[in-house]
């Protein structure tokens, strides 16, 4: 990396102090404070939650004391970026260990350090540095040892001021499309909730649905509790998994492989097919529906040709009886508002929510006839498709947004915008010299 000839590079702890203020395990137990995990902080550095403890409830992890104009770089799980700076004077506010906490010695701005500690060369390096697969780490010494580079003061000045408009500037355009995705997925889930529950024609007559969150359907469409249209409601395998996966063979399905209406494989399992022989009435049909029973409860999708064979574990399966459809109706029907409402009622377990299919085959469907499903379906798919592929090319433009906002702050800490339209660099004025190496 090339800087400017007037910039300087100091390891980070002789440019912030780091952890300077500890909770002690004298505070008072009834000592309340706002409390900051890694997993409040997004990828852009902005909090997105805080959990508020006192202190005799508080992870024991919740020690490090946070005050404005400090900047948080996660020492844990360092690729997730999870990096905030603290710009509001906020009382009480408590990070977690996993955090380490830097403040600025003289010389150094605090937008400025933050910046740099956010910006890719900076936090390549922090990942360079981790130890460990899984969950890799950076210690507190070998964070302070790390390069950290600044030029002087009016240059700082001017690149934190450049980056605040700039990345305010770029911040709200994200947040204009983020709301077009928001109104996108509303209007998919209208069309989802009407056409699943009124049909295609407006003009038909209709009828008291019976059931209580769903108001009038047509008056040809049969109500059904899935018991009722069902050939078979069954599990998934439930058991350990540890000892039963291998590297290549019959596929098999979790519930992470269930999103939005969809089997997304993208992260395959297998079994082999001698064990899924001994397991046949896991093993899914065209047509079957799959619930996910824990985890995402109310995910569900129909499996499609590309999917049968497969076995599953801990999912329920409806089979439904020919004169009920194919289960992408069904599919569609539990994942509209009305559907999901359903089956949210039919959750059982306090401390571990789950499905269980003695529940969820009490749940009353309106079944329209098979042709009628079809057709439902089609459009369905059709207009749902246009939605989709307008809120795909949205997300596209947000992600270079924020890919353009990345390199912005990388550029700008490292001298490749030039930022002395004001004589803000000084040339041949060293300022090394005035930062506290203690």
């Amino acid at each position: 990396m090339t800087l400017p000839a007037s910039w300087c590079v100091k390891p980070l702890k002789h440019a912030a102090h780091m952890n300077l203020r500890v909770l002690p395990e004298s505070t008072d137990p009834d000592y309340q404070f706002d409390y900051i995990d890694i997993s409040n902080v997004n990828e852009i550095g902005d909090l997105v939650s805080l959990q508020q403890f006192r202190f005799k409830d508080a992870p024991s992890r919740a020690r490090r004391i946070v005050v404005e104009g400090d900047t948080l770089i996660s020492t844990v799980r360092t690729y997730l970026r999870a990096i905030h700076f603290v710009s509001d004077p906020r009382p009480d506010l408590i990070a977690s260990t996993g955090f380490a906490v830097l403040h600025p010695l003289p010389g150094i701005l605090p937008e400025f350090l933050w910046r740099v500690v956010q910006s890719t060369p900076f936090v390549e390096r922090v990942v360079a540095h981790s130890d460990g697969v899984g969950y890799p780490a950076i210690n507190p010494s070998t964070l302070g040892a790390l390069p950290f580079w600044f030029p002087p003061e009016a240059v700082q000045r001017a690149v934190v001021a450049l980056l605040r408009r700039e990345t305010a500037r770029v911040d709200a355009l994200i947040e204009k499309k983020g709301r077009l995705i928001t109104l996108l997925e509303e209007k998919r889930a209208a069309l989802i909730n009407r056409v699943v529950t009124k049909g295609l024609d407006p003009s038909a007559p209709m009828k008291d649905s019976g059931i209580p969150w769903l108001d009038r359907v047509p008056a040809h469409w049969q109500v059904r509790r899935i018991a009722m249209a069902a050939d078979t409601i069954t599990n998934g395998y439930v058991g350990p998994t540890r000892d039963i996966l291998v590297g290549q063979g019959v596929g098999y399905l979790q519930s992470l492989h269930i999103k939005n209406g969809q089997v997304v494989f993208d992260r395959p399992y297998y079994v082999t097919a001698e064990w899924s022989a001994t397991h046949q009435k896991s093993v899914l049909r065209e047509g079957d529906l799959l619930i996910v029973q824990t985890g995402d409860l109310g995910q569900c999708c129909a499996v499609g040709v590309e999917h049968v064979g497969f076995n599953c574990h801990a999912l329920i399966i409806v089979r439904l009886k020919p004169q009920y459809g194919p289960g992408a109706f069904l599919s569609a029907f539990l994942r509209s508002h009305f559907g999901q409402a359903a089956l949210l009622s039919a959750q059982t377990g306090a401390s571990l929510p789950h499905l269980e299919c003695g529940k969820v085959r009490e749940i009353l469907v309106p079944f329209p006839p098979v042709e009628e499903q079809h057709r439902i379906i089609s459009r369905m798919d059709t207009l749902t498709s246009q939605i989709d592929a307008v809120a795909s090319k949205t997300r596209e433009q947000i992600s270079k947004f924020h890919e353009y906002r990345t390199a912005l702050i990388s550029a700008a800490v490292t001298g490749k915008i030039d930022v002395r339209g004001s004589g803000a660099e000084s040339a041949g004025v060293d300022k090394c010299s005035q930062i506290d190496e203690h």
